[in-house]
């Protein structure tokens, strides 16, 4: 760690990203702020901006406890432009470390590698590389190249990450000055901690690539099921001073909605979505910022962690949880409705993406300047404040990872 800024700053055109002038219009109350100016959704700078400020210093969602339930079991994930992994250890606890190789072990950062786009890469080990999924103990002998690129032959080297769990998610903080995870959850647990008890089983995860900025997925999963529950409904002092109440610094949880307003997903072709939830009789949609997305319903829990893969692509990753003994079948029909669902809330934010990457390309001013349209979900809005929060807060020193150490 450095006690000064990074040298090369954070700007768009000469503009300083951190001047809260830019951001003047989506700090203004419920009902009046615009969303975030183009440049938070297309701007490499921004992203760098997002890690230094968000990703090494929040509590992100990695994963979950059913996917590395053996000793051994590593779960590897690139939190913002940072190669960690989670491992089970012997006695069943967790510990968190970042790769031994933070780029893939080249000599020099390539190229390709710079464009602020995760590019797949042979060793998949890497802070710029895409991640593979989890990797099983008895795939991590001595001779396999997957034990040199993560965890070395000296793992007690490694640079630690601090992890923790909230209910069966696993979430780590690359800041070793950070706040015990439970001080940011401590409202969310009262809220939501009934449907975390349950022993679950963890379906297969699906991998959904999206052509959208992460923050714009994440507007979309609570966007799209309310809007049958609030586009008829007036803004009033009372609603606002009502949502006022939720902290922003924990989740967003919509009104409860009862099975036939969930199935609005008929309408997006996915009627066997409404069979399955034939049962159902009330779903919260809540966002952990900022990576994890939550369906909770009485028979399951839809998940989804958010990981950017640049600034105009990023990966959803989702699963179902069920409790034991739940019909595997019914299971995987779940699993597959819901991929179909995320996919097609996102439609109309990769629109909006590529409406964003235009207006960047006319001009700089357009790019910088407060959005026209209204930021009128209240998920969003609350999320937009939580992470002004965080990109605008000085901080004593920015975090100096192994990756920038790397000569090019």
């Amino acid at each position: 760690m450095m006690t000064s800024n990074p040298i090369k700053g954070y700007s768009y055109e000469g503009v300083d990203l951190t001047n809260l002038d830019i951001y003047t219009s989506a700090r203004m109350d419920f009902g009046k702020a615009s969303m975030l100016p183009a440049v938070a959704y297309q701007s490499k700078n921004f992203s760098e901006l997002e890690d230094e400020k968000l990703w090494t210093r929040s509590w992100v969602a990695v994963g979950t406890l059913m996917q590395i339930p053996n000793p051994g079991d590593l779960l590897p994930y690139t939190v913002g432009n940072h190669g960690i992994h989670v491992e089970r250890q012997q006695d069943g606890s967790l510990i968190g470390r970042f790769n031994k190789a933070q780029h893939g072990g080249c000599r020099s950062i390539p190229g390709q590698c710079k464009t602020g786009k995760k590019t797949k890469c042979s060793y998949t080990s890497c802070g710029y590389s895409r991640d593979r999924d989890v990797i099983k103990a008895d795939e991590l002998g001595d001779d396999n190249p997957a034990m040199h690129q993560y965890i070395g032959l000296v793992p007690e080297r490694l640079l630690p990450v601090k992890v923790e769990t909230f209910g069966p998610f696993i979430f780590i903080n690359l800041d070793p000055d950070s706040l015990p995870l439970k001080d940011s959850l401590t409202e969310l647990e009262q809220q939501i901690e009934g449907y975390l008890q349950s022993p679950f089983t963890h379906c297969v995860q699906s991998w959904i690539e999206t052509k959208c900025n992460w923050k714009l997925a994440g507007h979309a999963f609570i966007d799209e099921p309310s809007k049958a529950e609030t586009s008829c409904s007036p803004v009033t002092d009372e609603t606002v001073a009502k949502e006022k109440t939720l902290s922003r610094e924990y989740a967003w949880k919509s009104s409860e909605i009862d099975t036939k307003e969930l199935n609005f997903a008929a309408g997006l072709k996915l009627p066997p979505l409404s069979e399955q939830l034939a049962n159902e009789t009330n779903a919260t949609f809540c966002w952990l910022f900022p990576n994890l997305l939550l369906c909770l319903l009485p028979t399951h829990i839809v998940y989804v962690v958010l990981q950017p893969l640049s600034m105009g692509a990023c990966l959803q990753r989702v699963s179902v949880l069920t409790p034991e003994g739940s019909d595997v079948a019914r299971v995987e029909l779940l699993q597959k409705n819901w991929v179909e669902f995320f996919r097609s809330t996102v439609a109309s934010v990769e629109k909006k993406q590529a409406e964003l990457e235009l207006a960047c390309s006319v001009s700089n001013r357009a790019a910088l300047a407060p959005l026209g349209s209204v930021e009128d979900s209240f998920g969003a809005y609350h999320f937009q404040q939580y992470l002004l929060d965080k990109l605008l807060y000085e901080h004593e020193y920015f975090m100096n990872s192994p990756m920038y150490m790397h000569a090019e």
